[in-house]
């Protein structure tokens, strides 16, 4: 029987993406013990690989805020620089393509927020208390369907 270590190995291996034959000659086990390791270790396998591919996403995020900011700030240069030429150093033409490649590419990288979380769950989060006649009120707003930003009912409730 392989040592507890080599099996943890094989899951870390195998979650990497690597094949069962570069494993298998990576810790000196034979194909066919991969595979049947493969088979009961499956969940962790998966949560291993779920775990790099989130890890994976969250380093691409950072790797797009970096770059977002490297072109904003750059874009902010060249909005500078429009502002203070004279048309005789710098052709105005090559300065407004420049702006206008810069907008394209923050565009692309542009991504609308994503709320996944309602302001009850904001409220509920902090820690800030209300006056119980606040929420009972909240709650029987809520019951009837009144808009937060207006006294008038909406149709479902009438």
């Amino acid at each position: 029987m392989k040592p507890l270590n080599v099996r943890k190995e094989f899951v870390r291996l195998r979650a990497m993406g690597l094949s069962l034959k570069e494993i298998a000659e990576k810790i000196g086990i034979a194909p066919s013990t991969g595979f049947l390791w493969e088979k009961s270790h499956a969940m962790e396998i998966g949560e291993l690989r779920k775990l790099e591919m989130e890890a994976l996403y969250k380093e691409c995020e950072a790797t797009t805020e970096a770059r977002l900011r490297i072109l904003h700030n750059t874009l902010d240069k060249v909005n500078e620089a429009l502002e203070q030429v004279f048309f005789t150093n710098v052709p105005a033409d090559r300065l407004v393509e420049m702006q206008l490649k810069l907008t394209q590419a923050i565009g692309s990288l542009y991504q609308p927020l994503k709320l996944t979380f309602t302001v009850e769950d904001m409220v509920n989060e902090s820690n800030m208390h209300y006056p119980e006649k606040w929420v009972e009120q909240s709650l029987k707003d809520q019951k009837k369907k009144i808009s937060p930003q207006s006294d008038e009912k909406t149709p479902e409730s009438e």
